[in-house]
């Protein structure tokens, strides 16, 4: 059984401040998310999920665990909810606005084949945000030795790594730096070249 397997019961617990603030920022950037189809990739038990949906989002969710696929079930509409790989996205082709990868980045085990997918299903013009850790911070680095001790293949990229491993249809391109523990990475997808 992985980490957030056992996690996932008590997963909403964890630091509500934290995700609030997360949350908060995000909500500022992709304004209005009101109307738009956004997939919360790695999307957990839906937290974030469930405040996109009150801001007017049709959000759809995929996460690898079903216990915290479980969980999300209660916050999101029957049929928005899949289990799967982000390596391997059960959506077609140019179907999102909005693609949201947060805090679930480093545990992603084929980060560039996630990124080719999120692409695939963004439409021409949508917008990648990946909100992660960085792995500059001392914080972050026992936070990656400690969830590897726990049996997860946890790996912190820096903005810069992330944004080698995407593909060329991503142009405008930002990353801001949230703390000194955390990035927030935007990049839209372009038209075909």
């Amino acid at each position: 059984m992985g980490l957030f397997s056992l996690l996932a019961p008590v997963y909403d617990l964890l630091p509500g401040i934290f995700l609030q603030r997360q949350t908060a920022t995000l909500l500022t950037r992709m304004s209005p998310a009101a109307g738009k189809t956004i997939l919360d990739l790695g999307g957990g038990t839906g937290r974030v999920a469930r405040y996109l949906r009150k801001s007017g989002a049709d959000v759809w969710l995929l996460d690898s665990s079903l216990p915290m696929l479980k969980r999300a079930g209660l916050a999101l509409p029957a049929g928005r909810v899949f289990h799967g790989d982000a390596a391997c996205l059960p959506f077609h082709d140019e179907f999102f606005d909005l693609v949201l990868i947060v805090d679930a980045f480093h545990h992603f085990r084929r980060q560039e084949q996630s990124l080719k997918e999120s692409c695939r299903v963004l439409r021409t013009g949508g917008s990648l945000y990946i909100l992660d850790f960085t792995p500059q911070s001392p914080l972050v680095r026992l936070l990656e030795r400690l969830e590897r001790l726990a049996g997860e293949e946890s790996l912190f990229l820096t903005p810069e790594a992330v944004q080698a491993l995407l593909p060329a249809r991503f142009v405008l391109i930002k990353t801001e730096y949230l703390s000194s523990r955390e990035y927030l990475l935007q990049a839209k997808r372009g038209p075909a070249p």
